[in-house]
Formats: C-alpha cells, sequence, structure tokens
C-alpha cells in the first residue's frame, strides 16, 4: 500500500481475489462434470500462474487489483477441482483420508502465511509473497499433464452463464456498498437496493435454468444449510481479520510486519 501510494485502498488487492475466486468456484465445478476435473485443474494452474507473475510485475493499485482478480480466476478453480480429484481417484469409502489431508495442508498453509509473508515483507519485497508458490505450481501442473484421472460425463446441459454474470454484479454491488466513503451514503444504499435486486434476479434465474449454478433446492436440506452457515461465520471472522488486523497493526499501531503477523499467529491456530 505504501509503496503504490494507494493506503485507502489496499483491502481491494484482497477483495478482487475473494470476489472473482467465488464466482468461478461454482462453474469449474459444472465444467468438470463435462469435462473431467484433470484438464480444468490445469487451466485454473496455468491462470493462478499468469495472475501470480502479473501481481509481482505490478506497478500501480488498478494493475495489481486486476492481476489478482486474474489469480483468483485460477485460485477459485485450485480449491474446487482438487476436491473432484480426490472423489475422481478414490472410491466414496476411501475418500476420507486424502479429504483429511487436503483439509490439514490448508489449515497449516492458513497458520504460517502470515508468518512467512511478513518475513517475506519485511525483509525482501511484498512480490516475493506472490512469486514463492509458483514453483509447487508449477511441479503440480507437470504431474497433472502426465496423469490420467476423472472421465468426462459428456453433458450437452447449457452452462448457466447468466447465473454466474448476475452473481459476479450481486457481490460486486454488495462490495461497493460497504467502501469508506460510500458505506451509510445515498450512494451506498442505492448500491444495496441495486445488490437485493440483482439477487432477486439471480434466484429466479437459477430456479428456471436447466443446469443452475447454485441450486437453490441444496438449501432445504438442514445440514446443507448448516455447513453454508458455518462455513459463512467462520469465513467472515478469517478473511476480515487477516485483511483488516494487519492493516491497523502496521498503520496505526506502527508494528513490523513480522511483529503484525505474530500477532496474527493465536487467532489463526485456534
Amino acid at each position: 500500500a505504501a509503496e503504490l501510494h494507494a493506503p485507502r485502498s489496499a483491502s481491494w488487492v484482497f477483495s478482487a481475489y475473494l470476489v472473482a475466486s467465488t464466482v468461478v468456484i461454482a462453474l469449474y465445478g459444472k465444467l468438470a462434470d463435462r469435462l473431467g476435473p484433470r484438464p480444468l485443474l490445469l487451466l485454473a494452474g496455468g491462470l493462478f500462474t499468469a495472475g501470480s507473475l502479473a501481481c509481482a510485475a505490478s506497478t500501480s493499485l488498478p494493475m495489481l487489483v486486476a492481476a489478482r482478480a486474474l489469480q483468483g480466476l485460477g485460485g477459485g478453480g485450485l480449491m474446487t477441482l482438487a476436491l473432484l480429484a480426490v472423489a475422481a481417484l478414490h472410491r466414496p469409502e476411501d475418500r476420507a483420508r486424502p479429504q483429511g489431508l487436503l483439509g490439514a495442508a490448508y489449515g497449516l498453509a492458513t497458520l504460517l502465511g502470515p508468518l512467512i509473508g511478513g518475513v517475506l515483507v519485511q525483509h525482501l519485497s511484498w512480490r516475493w509473497t506472490l512469486l514463492l508458490p509458483l514453483p509447487l505450481v508449477l511441479l503440480a501442473l507437470v504431474v497433472l499433464a502426465r496423469s490420467r484421472f476423472g472421465q468426462p460425463s459428456g453433458q450437452a446441459q447449457k452452462l448457466d452463464l447468466a447465473g454466474a454474470a448476475l452473481l459476479a454484479a450481486t457481490l460486486v454491488c454488495l462490495l461497493l456498498s460497504t467502501r469508506d466513503g460510500v458505506a451509510g451514503t445515498a450512494a451506498g444504499w442505492g448500491l444495496l437496493a441495486i445488490a437485493a435486486k440483482l439477487g432477486l434476479s439471480l434466484a429466479l434465474v437459477e430456479r428456471r435454468a436447466a443446469d443452475p449454478l447454485i441450486p437453490f433446492a441444496l438449501f432445504r436440506d438442514g445440514g446443507f444449510s448448516a455447513a453454508a452457515l458455518a462455513s459463512t461465520c467462520s469465513g467472515t471472522a478469517l478473511f476480515a481479520s487477516v485483511v483488516f488486523l494487519p492493516l491497523y497493526l502496521q498503520a496505526a499501531l506502527h508494528l513490523s510486519p513480522v511483529a503484525s503477523a505474530l500477532h496474527l499467529l493465536p487467532q489463526m491456530l485456534c
């Protein structure tokens, strides 16, 4: 934020990634039904690599935000498709262990990520935080290119692009309505109203779609709804703290990046 002279807009670097990855998660799942998870994992890994390189080469905040959105288009697929790959590689009774390993890897990375990032930012450059994962991504792409798993189903139903577009527009309007200087103003309330209308349109489109991006009928299942609510609450707590606490600790309390990361460590451990 300091280097790119945009201290009040730094949260967009995270928000752009989050919105882009959220929109494509369901799209990747639908495409995996048609093509199988392997080619889409290769695509997602390629987009993530391209986005990471673009981030590291960014010279302005708008450029960095756009590059992070590109990175998110790949990152959203990596999360979804890794789970689908487990389903393609293992029988139902054998999937618990590899899915547990995936969850453990994510948890460990979430715990250590802020600390590793703080060390890199303090002693090298923020650009290295975006380049560091690339060797692992490239290794995974090489292994995937030589693997064969997950047969396409050959489904011919029309892809729900209208649902994806409405979901993206709803999320962007909600995000804009919370921005500093907008929230609580007439413009902010207007954006919230637009988001509500877009959300209603999304629900109507999904009800009529032959193969909806978000099957709202799933929410009739109590277990699914409870899991979705728990995920929403934990995601809000995790992402809000990871984005905004370091800004407060470094800008207001003048802590170093490493000290800021150490302050986050107990929460990430929990």
